[in-house]
């Protein structure tokens, strides 16, 4: 009986995935600045609605983390994002629609474990609820990267500031990208490209320079 309880488990539990040939996972996180700037509003980020339903979303305010994973691709589950959009709603009506959705992934969640309902076990709920209404489209998406070439970074952070916020109006500034690879910083928008670009226009000089003093 044991045996079989064991099996069954391992049957249901996640498996850590693989690396496709020639290609390694990455960690993609978002950063959200100006927050405190606007602590009446919170920058809710999730996929295009499917069947009038979302199955995940991150939130960002004045009091939460500034920076979060959208995905990543070594885990085997909480890879809910591909594509996300950004929508701006005040404190109050997200603090509103934050509470019935809790309720509802809790009594999902409940009739998953209990009577098998949504999911095959409970190690694979997902809960399906309501992206919130009365929102404002800031007109910005990203694409999420969970996997690329080898010789790509391994960890990717967009970055985005709110500079507007109101009932109507939504107004995001996208910063460069930061690419790292084993936590080392190898791109940061065209800044790094910049710098790299100085940094050949000096060793030129540099060596124009030697190489006239050897002709004197």
């Amino acid at each position: 009986m044991l045996a079989a309880l064991i099996a069954l488990n391992l049957a249901h539990a996640d498996v850590a995935p693989t690396e496709p040939p020639g290609r390694q996972f990455v960690t993609h996180a978002l950063r959200v600045e100006g927050m405190d700037v606007h602590p009446g509003h919170v920058l809710v980020v999730y996929n295009a609605p499917q069947d009038g339903v979302i199955r995940a979303n991150l939130a960002y305010h004045s009091e939460g983390q500034a920076q979060q994973t959208l995905g990543d691709g070594s885990r085997a589950r909480g890879n809910h994002f591909s594509k996300v959009r950004f929508h701006l709603m005040s404190r109050d009506r997200y603090s509103a629609w934050s509470s019935t959705t809790a309720q509802e992934i809790a009594r999902q969640r409940t009739a998953c474990a209990e009577k098998g309902e949504g999911c095959a076990h409970i190690s694979r709920f997902v809960p399906r609820y309501p992206p919130p209404a009365q929102v404002v489209d800031c007109q910005v998406e990203i694409d999420v990267i969970t996997q690329n070439e080898k010789k790509g970074p391994d960890q990717i952070v967009d970055v985005v500031r709110l500079k507007e916020a109101g009932d109507s109006v939504c107004v995001l500034e996208q910063g460069p990208r930061q690419e790292f690879r084993r936590s080392r910083l190898i791109n940061e928008g065209c800044s790094t490209v910049h710098g790299l670009a100085a940094g050949t226009w000096l060793l030129t000089a540099i060596l124009v320079a030697v190489s006239r003093r050897r002709r004197q």
